[in-house]
């Protein structure tokens, strides 16, 4: 039965047992390894207790008297430990039957042997099966923490992460009584020093409880007066903490605010920061593993540590094995020159080429720009015949990808030798290549392989893809910025980023300028007479508006095109840092004649200064997305963006928000009196086709 093998995986003791008759009649993998195999009609009693009748503590009936048919307790057994026993009621087969699980919970001995009131001890229990059997851990903190603030009576009950090498504490988990309005959003990255005092007493007080019962004591005591500006200004009267250590060291701590009874019992909040601890603990460690697993996050090959195990399991077996180890040549160079984004093409690249001779599992990325190929199940002529291919195909069609080398060892050669032997053929052939790239005419450095890779991009085909931009007065789509795109040899389409670096880097950034432009006037042209006032805004960089021949250029395609000037923007784009002004201020002027639009992208990022609004010239600012994320955090926030906004205004300009993804982001920049939107809640980057379909005239509905 498929709830069987479910049950089977399960590392917890899990039995299932005739909620009638008492027989057992399932007891998973680990059960039975705890108490045995199940002998056909024996009773849940006489199985698990060696009694030969019912236990006096059974919970059958309590489970058919409650509502949800579940129940959560602690019990100690001799021999095994403290167990956290979570039963309910399941049907199988048409026979209701308890479902009970037993996880081992001794670590937290010295709680549960601690006196406690029994009120306390339930909701310890309560918590633990919260924190210890949900699979959902941040839905588990929320629960707990609701137990917490209704056991205190509080206005609210939190959880603060310390990180020690930001220097920040951050609200991570927060709930509030009903009316009670949340802080979570305002206390993110706070930094340390406004609350050192409070540290060092809650260093001191591990396992111990600090009570402020009156907030007002702390206005006047030397270097709390920020403790307590941060407090008063959430209306907080008093507050309860205790620490939450992992590993000794203060990981953070767990509070309520406004406690309005309970306190008298302590034990609640002491004894769930421990469990807290472990859990956090837990729970972080199996991050780490699965962050460590086995498969290399950029490539999905194998990665170093399933290299390092495979080289263990075949230490010591007598197979014939073929090893290859590939470099890549040059891939600092193009990490340094062109950016990580485009070393990380140049690696899929060799990953392409690996892949089509070997199979994935095989190939083992060892470290940035390292291969291991290994191959214990393969034959001598099969795998010479795939090195051979593939080196042939990197010396010719790759053009100096990467350099290769690859050795056979017979059943009795030891594999580290056999490894070292073909790690040496590489580098021979790594010098090889370097002696012949010394004598090249190319840039110093620069691998061989990139110039068949810009010869690609020359020949490549750039297409513009449209994302709207929505008129907040006219509540509709007035318009669009074009964007490009590279369709690749086999038809792929490739975003921005994984190439525009490098076009720029090698002086190729203006055929794509020059090819949008084009594109844009002729959907222009097409498009104009069906909808006035339709603006389309094209990107410039600076590399393009450096060219002798600019204004020449630009002539020439308005020319050509016919196509109304006032319906472009002209967008300088974020390369135009490092720019005098004085020396795109002609141009701007030859542009604003031709009744060009002109428009600065990226303002308030460090690419686009506040000086380019020093140029009259301009029409448009478009805001960037990184300070629109951060509109919805707080007032501070909100109010940075509307001063920058009324700045605009001041000037005469208009204002366009960037990264709108939601549509109370929308309703904010709105209320904030922003002129025009952009972002995925109207439309990601499309296809002109599809883009006009959806949004022209008498196509769309207003948004906002």
């Amino acid at each position: 039965m498929e709830l069987y093998d479910v049950l089977d995986q399960i590392d917890q003791v899990i039995y299932l047992s005739d909620l009638d008759t008492c027989e057992v009649i399932f007891v998973n993998r680990c059960g039975k390894k705890q108490y045995g195999p199940v002998t056909p009609g024996v009773k849940c009693y006489e199985y698990l207790q060696g009694v030969d009748a019912p236990c006096a503590f059974c919970t059958n009936q309590r489970l058919r008297e409650d509502p949800d048919h579940r129940y959560t307790w602690h019990r100690k057994l001799p021999g095994i430990g403290h167990l956290l026993l979570h039963d309910s009621i399941v049907t199988v087969n048409g026979r209701p039957c308890r479902m009970e699980l037993a996880v081992n919970v001794t670590r937290y001995a010295h709680i549960f042997e601690a006196e406690l009131s029994l009120a306390t001890e339930q909701k310890l229990v309560e918590c633990i099966d919260k924190l210890v059997l949900s699979d959902d851990f941040d839905a588990a903190m929320d629960q707990v923490l609701e137990i917490i603030r209704q056991q205190y009576q509080a206005a609210r009950a939190y959880v603060f992460r310390i990180d020690w090498d930001k220097g920040t504490a951050t609200n991570t988990y927060e709930v509030c009584a009903p009316g009670v309005t949340s802080e979570i959003q305002n206390l993110q990255a706070v930094p340390l020093e406004n609350m050192r005092e409070w540290l060092e007493v809650l260093k001191e007080r591990k396992g111990k409880l600090m009570t402020i019962h009156s907030i007002e004591a702390l206005k006047d005591i030397p270097g709390r007066q920020e403790e307590y500006a941060c407090l008063s200004a959430q209306g907080i009267q008093a507050v309860a903490e205790v620490p939450i250590f992992c590993k000794d060291k203060l990981y953070g701590f767990l509070g309520v605010d406004d406690p309005q009874g309970g306190m008298e019992s302590t034990e609640l909040l002491t004894h769930i920061a421990y469990f807290i601890s472990d859990e956090v603990q837990k729970r972080e460690l199996h991050a780490r593993l699965l962050a460590n697993s086995y498969t290399d996050t950029l490539t999905g090959l194998p990665n170093r540590l399933s290299y390092d195990e495979t080289i263990d399991s075949l230490q010591g077996r007598e197979l014939p094995t073929g090893v290859g180890y590939l470099d890549i040549n040059g891939l600092k160079w193009v990490n340094d020159h062109l950016g990580h984004a485009y070393g990380n093409q140049v690696i899929l690249k060799a990953c392409q080429v690996m892949c089509r001779f070997f199979p994935k599992k095989q190939i083992y990325r060892v470290s940035g720009d390292e291969f291991v190929i290994i191959c214990s199940d393969m034959g001598y002529r099969p795998f010479w015949s795939a090195c051979r291919a593939m080196e042939k195909e990197l010396k010719n069609s790759q053009e100096g990808l990467a350099t290769f080398g690859y050795a056979w060892g017979s059943e009795t050669e030891d594999l580290n030798e056999l490894l070292h032997k073909a790690e040496q053929v590489m580098y021979a052939q790594r010098r090889k290549y370097a002696m012949r790239g010394d004598s090249s005419p190319r840039r110093p450095g620069r691998p061989e392989y990139l110039d068949g890779l810009l010869r690609e991009f020359r020949q490549s085909k750039f297409v513009v893809y449209l994302q709207p931009l929505y008129g907040v007065e006219q509540g509709a789509v007035i318009g669009a910025e074009a964007l490009v795109r590279r369709i690749g040899e086999d038809g792929s389409v490739c975003a921005p980023f994984e190439f525009v670096h490098m076009m720029e880097e090698e002086n190729l950034i203006s055929v794509v300028d020059y090819e949008m432009l084009e594109q844009s006037c002729r959907l222009l042209r097409d498009v104009g007479q069906r909808w006035p006032g339709f603006q389309l805004a094209c990107n410039m960089s600076r590399n393009t508006l450096a060219e002798l021949d600019y204004l020449d250029r630009i002539d020439d395609i308005l020319t050509r095109t016919g196509v109304d000037h006032s319906q472009l923007i002209f967008e300088v784009t974020e390369s135009s840092r490092g720019l005098q002004l004085e020396s795109i201020e002609d141009r701007l002027n030859a542009l604003k004649a031709r009744g060009i639009a002109v428009a600065v992208d990226d303002m308030g990022t460090e690419c686009s200064c506040l000086e380019m609004l020093y140029l009259p010239q301009l029409d448009l600012v478009k805001i960037d997305r990184s300070l629109i994320s951060k509109a919805d955090h707080g007032p501070r926030e909100q109010a940075v963006i509307g001063s920058l906004i009324d700045l605009c205004h001041k000037l005469g300009l208009g204002c366009v928000a960037e990264g709108i993804e939601t549509k109370e982001q929308g309703q904010l920049l709105k209320s904030l009196g922003c002129d025009r939107l952009q972002g995925y809640y109207f439309g990601r980057p499309m296809p002109p086709e599809e883009f006009f379909s959806r949004f022209g005239p008498g196509m769309q509905e207003h948004r906002i």
